[in-house]
């Protein structure tokens, strides 16, 4: 099994939630034409770019050393929010493992819609804390789907092996999504 639960976190994913709505809301004129049924909001920025760059993660993207990133580094819409408090409460679970996060964003994916297979190269393991799932919402990491659905609970994954997400239920799945660095 390549998708692994780690570990269970007291957060009010209803109240992640609604910060994520009320963001999107505001930005959904900015859809990626790439890809329209998969939202990816960042939350942390690189300190290699200019802080009122876009939120919204696009197709055509500039791609940033991940040591760059900080989660001293919120975008202003998620500044001084509950989703910021989370990222502190997560941070603090990693650096317990001498490591930190990086790159935080939302990641979004429409009822019934499916992330085709793709490997990514930024990271070896990248970590998701579902807010909303369900039951058939799942991962497919090299052939092997796994369900990603309980939510408060970390989960890792091996970026660089051919991986897809699917979501077939009748709702939007919506997870944090969480690259690490050492300290």
């Amino acid at each position: 099994m390549y998708l692994k639960k780690l570990h269970q976190f007291d957060i009010d994913c209803n109240r992640l939630e609604l910060e994520w709505k009320q963001v999107s809301f505001n930005l959904s004129n900015l859809q990626d034409s790439f890809m329209p049924f998969y939202n990816r909001i960042n939350i942390t920025y690189s300190n290699l770019q200019d802080k009122t760059s876009l939120v919204i993660e696009t197709g055509q993207r500039t791609h940033y050393p991940n040591e760059s990133f900080s989660i001293s580094n919120i975008v202003e819409p998620f500044k001084n929010t509950y989703t910021e408090q989370v990222l502190h409460l997560v941070n603090n679970w990693f650096s317990e493992k001498n490591l930190r996060i990086t790159k935080a964003k939302y990641a979004a994916l429409e009822s019934k819609q499916i992330v085709g297979t793709h490997t990514d190269k930024d990271y070896k393991i990248r970590y998701h804390i579902p807010i909303l799932s369900a039951d058939s919402c799942t991962m497919t990491i090299n052939g092997i789907s796994q369900p990603i659905n309980e939510v408060g609970c970390i989960y890792s994954m091996p970026g660089m092996l051919p991986h897809s997400a699917e979501n077939m239920s009748d709702h939007l799945r919506l997870l944090l999504s969480l690259d690490i660095a050492k300290i």
